[in-house]
């Protein structure tokens, strides 16, 4: 992410943060990646969302509940995300290997 993706970079510069402490919790079979990233106040933490192929990002200020809350219903659109997410038929799928 450093060298392919600078301004995500100076982004968690801003927030006393670098790519090597982000969270990774999830992501999209299209290999899209949702992380969080952390701050020395629990009550700071965001999540980062970035697309696989491109430039594109979406910065959440708050908590990973209210993401999750406000994409599954439709009430934040990413840039990341195709614009139908998410589909009616949405589904969860655990990672084995986790």
């Amino acid at each position: 992410m450093r060298a392919t993706r600078p301004h995500i970079q100076h982004l968690l510069e801003e927030r006393g943060s670098s790519p090597d402490r982000l969270i990774r919790w999830g992501g999209t079979d299209n290999a899209d990646l949702c992380l969080l990233v952390p701050h020395p106040d629990p009550q700071n933490w965001s999540v980062l969302t970035v697309i696989s192929r491109g430039q594109e990002y979406d910065l959440y200020e708050g908590p990973i509940e209210g993401y999750l809350l406000r994409v599954l219903r439709g009430e934040l659109l990413s840039e990341v995300f195709p614009d139908d997410f998410p589909a009616e038929d949405a589904s969860y799928v655990p990672d084995p290997t986790a």
